[in-house]
């Protein structure tokens, strides 16, 4: 072999390489799908720092992420009906002219406080985007205080409709409740309920009046509510139903401990248990579908929140600083359990099957070690679509790109690294709910 013959070898060998390389480059950063780019993001499961990276020119456009064991797609919006794909399968979507009119109308809102111009969670809804661009920005014309709950403020913001609102009872879809400072992380529980797909919480905003801020200082929020402190604004909606003889403000049904433990038992309004459901006794007091109990308490078991099914915390084995330990009610309560009830317990009047989620706040300072597993007593069935995501090892990363919009809760002292010790709380929580799960044999199925 001559020198000149083994040189064009090893030249030929060398463009096929180079061509190699440009096709990967080309497929792994600039290949188009039905205008949706994909970018290939090396161990994306186990590197935070890849969450909030979006290439410049893929700001404002709908793309993908995909990794060796996790794909995930960002669209302007969700999917309108429930996932039918299988884990990390995406389903194909063509954005229609709607949807992009949508998207395109609220870039050019270009609110400060939410960073929605760069790109919209396909796990948010037109009406969370919507609801949120109201809470957090929208001039306010009316505060009330309200007389039962001092942490409390009504806020109604200036219509834009032309319609006249000068008291709660008249609002629509355009007031919100104010609550303490020390409520900032139902922030969190709302962004939690939305990524894991629970889809019960109402939309919740970091907001700030007075202080140091930009906001304008309202003279009928008092000091205590415009000192420059982020608090959280809840969505008021109008169509949950206050009902039932125990705290009728508080509930939408009467439900004690004995009833709801014997209703589950009795699998009341399970998807295969509806017409025996229709005969039994038990089953006549409410139309909660039974998948909803399965739902609410893996919710709250993440969150550690016993102020719903568990309001005297009798499921915990030691006092780590949770108001019914000082209140009196863990110690007057948990000896009889015929005291015992469910609060915060509501429906919409619209539609009573289903289950919506108010006061929403992770408890941070519950211990791994010491969890409330009563919250999870008589459960046998859970959604799998939220076990699914935890399980993805992408849920990291969801949740840093939807705490990313709320830039007031973003910007609370820490930012990223308070987020991400927010995430390890859940994280550790979920592997032990994810160990109770198959340990009990609790059935993971398909919504309904």
């Amino acid at each position: 072999m001559t020198w000149t013959s083994l040189h064009q070898k090893q030249a030929g060998l060398l463009v096929v390489i180079a061509i190699f390389v440009c096709i990967i480059l080309l497929q792994v950063r600039y290949n188009s799908v039905s205008g949706v780019v994909k970018i290939k993001v090396s161990n994306y499961n186990g590197n935070v720092d890849n969450c909030l990276s979006i290439p410049e020119e893929l700001q404002g456009k709908p793309f993908v992420i995909y990794g060796e064991s996790v794909e995930n797609k960002y669209n302007p919006l969700r999917q309108t009906t429930p996932p039918t794909t299988k884990l990390g399968e995406i389903p194909p979507r063509d954005l229609t002219a709607e949807d992009k009119e949508f998207w395109e109308a609220i870039k050019k809102l270009d609110n400060p406080n939410l960073r929605f111009a760069k790109y919209l969670p396909q796990w948010l809804s037109k009406d969370d985007v919507l609801r949120m661009e109201l809470m957090s920005h929208e001039n306010v014309s009316h505060v009330f205080s309200v007389f039962s709950h001092p942490r409390l403020k009504e806020v109604i913001f200036r219509d834009t409709s032309g319609r006249v609102i000068d008291s709660f009872k008249d609002c629509v879809d355009e007031c919100a409740m104010q609550k303490s400072a020390s409520d900032i992380n139902e922030v969190y529980a709302f962004h939690l309920d939305r990524v894991l797909g629970f889809n019960r919480s109402l939309p919740v905003v970091a907001r700030t009046f007075g202080g140091n801020t930009s906001e304008k200082a309202y003279e009928n929020f008092g000091n205590r509510f415009s000192d420059g402190k982020s608090r959280p604004f809840v969505w008021w909606d109008k169509h949950i139903s206050h009902s039932g003889s125990l705290q009728p403000d508080q509930n939408s049904m009467s439900l004690w401990w004995l009833d709801y433990q014997t209703q589950l038992a009795s699998r009341c309004n399970a998807k295969d248990n509806e017409e025996e459901s229709r005969r039994k006794e038990e089953c006549n007091s409410n139309h909660v579908r039974h998948i909803e109990w399965g739902r609410l308490a893996a919710y709250d078991f993440l969150l550690q929140n016993h102020d719903r099914i568990d309001r005297s915390c009798c499921g915990y084995d030691r006092d780590e600083g949770e108001l019914c330990f000082t209140n009196g009610v863990h110690e007057n309560e948990c000896v009889d359990i015929n005291r015992q009830h469910l609060v915060h317990i509501f429906t919409h009047t619209y539609d009573d099957t289903r289950l919506v989620y108010i006061d929403n706040a992770i408890n941070v300072n519950r211990s791994v070690d010491h969890l409330n597993y009563r919250l999870l007593e008589g459960i046998d069935e859970i959604p799998v679509e939220p076990i699914s995501i935890l399980k993805s090892g992408n849920f990291r990363c969801k949740m840093l790109h939807s705490l990313y919009l709320d830039k007031t809760y973003w910007d609370l002292p820490g930012g990223k690294s308070t987020m991400n010790k927010l995430i390890d709380i859940t994280e550790k929580r979920a592997h032990k709910l994810i160990t109770y799960i198959e340990e009990h044999n609790i059935t993971l199925v398909p919504d309904y």
